[in-house]
């Protein structure tokens, strides 16, 4: 099994990072994420729940771990589909099929880590996840990766070892051992990279009756124009709200696995 990860970094209205681990006056975390049982693709191995990494994290960083194999599949794409927007899609030929959110049940929205709005055609799982703000707004996500590629240490180590065969081979043909060290591991690193791009992950993010999510086409955040998801919900006092804005940044070196949310405050009326 591998271990997939994803990040939530978490900004204010203000672009200024947020504390997600600050205790209130009784010790408690302010702000609250739990998770819901995860989906896999017929007759692959996990361990549920996925879980919070938080060594070596910034302030505003949910890393979230889940351990399991992968293998992409269209039932799992669907039942995603499914899941975000209270439809009941079949397994059919015709896949993706368009979601139109004036007939869905849950006005909801989804997005790729690279700022595509389409649905995904395969995945290899997903599971739900619940961010609470201290001030009580609610957001509910769907997390799901599609790719089945290696994990990358994996990679690195199969690389390592064939760096270690080039260089025994470059000593016994009498070549200079560090020339030859230095181009396996630029070679490498370069397999690294390659990594990019195969393991993406999609986000729902679901919307309510009262709290519907939609696709912002265009947003100014931190100077840079982005694109995204949106969605409101009520907090904790009477007449007010926050918005989340899950948002893309193409000018962001954010990989496969990387999401940013920023948080308004509004007062109705």
């Amino acid at each position: 099994m591998d271990d997939n990860q994803v990040n939530i970094f978490v900004t204010d209205a203000n672009d200024e990072p947020v504390d997600l681990y600050a205790l209130d006056e009784n010790g408690a975390l302010q702000w609250n994420i739990t998770f819901g049982d995860p989906a896999v693709s017929a007759g692959k191995s996990y361990q549920a729940p996925p879980y919070l990494n938080t060594r070596n994290t910034l302030i505003n960083q949910y890393n979230i771990y889940f351990t399991s194999d992968r293998q992409k599949t269209v039932p799992v794409a669907i039942a995603y589909a499914n899941a975000g927007y209270g439809i009941n899609l079949p397994i059919g030929e015709e896949w993706p099929v368009p979601v139109e959110l004036r007939t869905v049940a849950t006005p909801s929205a989804n997005m790729s880590v690279h700022g595509k709005y389409a649905q995904p055609k395969e995945l290899n799982f997903y599971f739900p996840v619940q961010i609470t703000t201290p001030a009580g707004f609610v957001m509910q996500l769907l997390l799901g990766q599609c790719g089945d590629s290696p994990d990358a240490f994996q990679v690195v180590m199969a690389a390592a070892d064939a760096e270690g065969d080039l260089i025994q081979a470059g000593l016994e043909a009498e070549e200079d051992p560090l020339e030859a060290g230095v181009e396996c591991v630029k070679a490498v690193m370069g397999l690294v990279d390659s990594l990019h791009g195969t393991n993406p992950w999609f986000m729902t993010f679901m919307g309510t009756e009262y709290g519907p999510v939609g696709v912002i086409p265009q947003i100014q955040i931190a100077g840079n124009t982005c694109s995204g998801l949106i969605g409101v919900g009520p907090t904790g006092t009477a007449g007010n709200k926050q918005v989340g804005c899950f948002f893309y940044n193409s000018d962001d070196k954010q990989g496969d696995y990387t999401f940013n949310v920023k948080i308004y405050n509004e007062k109705v009326g």
